[in-house]
């Protein structure tokens, strides 16, 4: 399978929170968010990357 490499900014508290979850599921971060993000383009999930990207900050008090 051929990879490439996508750069993003993300605030520091929420990678940390992601990179934990992910060693506790037993993947790594790349393994991880290539899942999330598939499964959020897959149809699978009614809302978009955004809205549960802050639903999530707004779980983990990182929200406005």
């Amino acid at each position: 399978m051929t990879r490439t490499q996508l750069n993003i900014k993300v605030d520091p508290e929420l990678l940390k929170l992601v990179k934990a979850y992910a060693t506790r599921q037993g993947v790594t971060l790349t393994e991880f968010v290539a899942a999330v993000l598939a499964k959020a383009v897959s149809g699978e999930d009614p809302l978009s990357l955004e809205e549960r990207v802050s639903r999530i900050e707004k779980h983990l008090g990182l929200g406005d």
